[in-house]
Formats: structure tokens, C-alpha cells, sequence
């Protein structure tokens, strides 16, 4: 199934799901001192966060056409 055949609710899932993933590597690399590891899982992290709150706002700004989106929200870290 493709991105755009995907409902916005899968999508938001999906992108949840990834998120939760990460943040339980993180834990695992972290208390086994696995260098730098966990460093770039937390970046992973932060993008997760980002691009699950654009869902949320896309789909609240969207309303019910699935029109447009606000290009000017930065999530805030």
C-alpha cells in the first residue's frame, strides 16, 4: 500500500508505533553503553516526534476536504 492510498489514522499509527520502537532501543542502548548509539537513536526520536505532531496538526488543519496544511508550525523541541 502506498503513502498517499494510506488513511491519515494508519499513518499516525504507523508513525506511533516507530516512535515507541525508538524510544525502547534508546533505553537498551543507553544502559549498555553502546557508544554513540544512543545519541543518533534520540535524533531518530526527535524526528519521530515531529513528524507525528505535523500528522496531528495536518489533520486538524485539515478538516474534512484534506486540504492545505500550516507550513509555518515548527514543533517545538
Amino acid at each position: 500500500m502506498g503513502a498517499n492510498m494510506m488513511t491519515k489514522a494508519a499513518r499516525e499509527s504507523r508513525i506511533e508505533y516507530i516512535r515507541d520502537m525508538l524510544r525502547e532501543l534508546h533505553k537498551i542502548s543507553e544502559s549498555d553503553r553502546f557508544g554513540i548509539l544512543p545519541y543518533f537513536i534520540s535524533m531518530a526520536i526527535i524526528e519521530a516526534d515531529h513528524t507525528y505532531r505535523f500528522e496531528l496538526i495536518k489533520k486538524d488543519v485539515n478538516g474534512p476536504t484534506g486540504v492545505g496544511y500550516r507550513a509555518d508550525f515548527h514543533a517545538p523541541y
